[in-house]
């Protein structure tokens, strides 16, 4: 499926933009963020996209929650948020993590730029581990603007880390659950390069576990 959601390509690699483009795409993101965001909410009505979708028992991807959506978290069992949002983005309609914990609901943000970046790999494991810890009390909400690239990205991740998936697999499972998901170059390549990670772990810890020092040294 390319860059729009089905498959993710082991490949990648990719040059950092300039201070220039930086600057660029950091007004971009800004002045596009409200003609977006309306544009999401129109979708949704007109649309099958629905603003959220849940991916497993623990997890549901989607997008900005909004203040008044309080009772629908409450009825999905949402116990935490994870935003991959900058602060300007959840200023006007979403809570800070002070008005979330009012509504007994714990938030971590991962701000990640809008439309041209992915988060990266220490924001992801964050993310991740956030998830595991609080694994079985609830759903957490993993949200950025319109549920489909950034927070995506660590969704992707999450699975690959609970479920032993392949990137394909996790990806793939995604676009069942929530089809409108868009990852480009750089959420693939972030999704890959926390694969590779995973299983470079699983080998350090083969080679260091007790069984394996004592099988080396017959």
């Amino acid at each position: 499926m390319g860059g729009n959601g089905g498959s993710v390509n082991q490949n990648i690699r990719l040059t950092p933009p300039g201070p220039g483009k930086i600057f660029a795409i950091k007004m971009f993101a800004r002045v596009s963020f409200y003609p977006t965001l309306f544009y999401n909410i129109f979708m949704e009505k007109v649309s099958t996209r629905n603003w959220y979708d849940r991916i497993d028992s623990n997890v549901i991807l989607g997008a900005l929650p909004f203040r008044s959506m309080v009772k629908t978290l409450e009825a999905e069992n949402v116990k935490a948020i994870i935003s991959m949002n900058e602060d300007y983005e959840l200023t006007l309609f979403s809570n800070s993590k002070q008005g979330w914990a009012e509504h007994g609901i714990d938030f971590l943000q991962l701000p990640t730029r809008d439309i041209f970046e992915a988060p990266c790999q220490e924001k992801l494991k964050e993310g991740v581990e956030f998830i595991e810890n609080l694994k079985g009390t609830g759903t957490v909400y993993v949200h950025c603007k319109a549920g489909r690239t950034r927070s995506a990205t660590l969704v992707a991740c999450y699975l690959m880390e609970h479920y032993k998936w392949k990137p394909n697999e996790a990806v793939n499972h995604m676009f069942k659950c929530r089809p409108h998901i868009l990852l480009g170059p750089k959420q693939h390549f972030a999704i890959t390069l926390f694969y590779e990670n995973l299983n470079n772990n699983v080998t350090k810890e083969r080679k260091t576990s007790p069984r394996s020092s004592s099988t080396q040294s017959l």
